[in-house]
């Protein structure tokens, strides 16, 4: 869900990987740095993130998001 509204909000956030995703005391999951955050249309930023979690080149914003959170 913190995913869909980081991209409902317009934002790619580039960087995912278990260290920047959290529990709240409430339960609830919240993505933490943005450092590499960018629009879901920017085609012109290199897509960022830790090795062995970075989509292929040229996977859009959204999807290059999801892949992280999978791979």
């Amino acid at each position: 869900r913190a995913l869909e509204e980081i991209h409902a909000r317009g934002l790619r956030f580039g960087d995912l990987h278990p260290s920047n995703i959290i529990v709240r005391p409430d339960g609830r999951i919240a993505l933490v740095d943005f450092e590499y955050a960018t629009a879901l249309d920017d085609q012109d930023t290199p897509l960022a993130g830790a090795q062995g979690l970075q989509a292929p080149p040229g996977t859009p914003g959204a999807e290059a998001d999801a892949y992280a959170l999978w791979a």
